[in-house]
């Protein structure tokens, strides 16, 4: 009766144990500060005109803006995981064909800045670009100011890739404003003409 005690015993322990054990764990956080969200100015349901060097318009309507927090395997033979925020803004998606599109998401990367993604795509002239967040005078190109359609931005950052046909190659940002110009390799250019915004 002894050994069976302590047979218990020793059984219960190693499940209790192995319990223990199995329960996932947090192993950090990565989630967008206030500061990094605001760098986005669009909450959905904005309207953004632009205008072309050749006097093309084109008009984006933004959709409603999401914020998730999802979790994220640490590795494959472990039960840590971490807490990564995403936050995803594009515009409304219908059935014209060739309609250009803006997607922008902002994510937390573990043991790196967050990130900043701005993809822009119209028939085979898009491209994407990527910041570190957050988007600062201080690590981040910019513009100290911009003129564009008779307005003035000012601190207008800039990212640019390489020219590639006649694709999009560089982007100019205002954290106001959002994408205020695109150039592409060809010379020609967009511009933020006025923006509907949300009441």
């Amino acid at each position: 009766m002894k050994y069976l005690k302590i047979a218990v015993l020793l059984v219960f322990s190693l499940v209790s144990l192995c319990s223990s054990c199995l329960k996932d764990t947090l192993a950090g956080k990565f989630l967008l500060t206030d500061e990094i969200k605001s760098q986005n100015p669009f909450t959905g349901g904005e309207k953004l005109y632009y205008i072309s060097d050749s006097s093309a318009s084109y008009i984006f309507s933004i959709a409603l803006r999401n914020d998730q927090i999802h979790e994220q395997p640490a590795g494959i033979n472990t039960n840590e995981y971490y807490l990564i925020e995403v936050d995803q803004t594009s515009t409304a998606q219908d059935s014209i064909i060739n309609k250009p599109e803006l997607f922008l998401e902002m994510a937390g990367r573990i043991n790196r800045a967050p990130n900043f993604r701005i993809d822009f795509s119209f028939s085979n002239k898009g491209r994407s670009w990527s910041f570190d967040l957050p988007l600062s005078i201080e690590r981040t190109p910019f513009i100290d100011s911009l003129e564009i359609q008779g307005k003035w931005y000012y601190d207008v950052y800039q990212n640019e890739l390489d020219k590639l046909d006649n694709r999009a190659y560089k982007l100019y940002y205002s954290t106001k404003f959002g994408i205020v110009k695109i150039d592409f390799s060809d010379g020609s250019y967009w511009e933020l003409e006025k923006i509907e915004w949300t009441e």
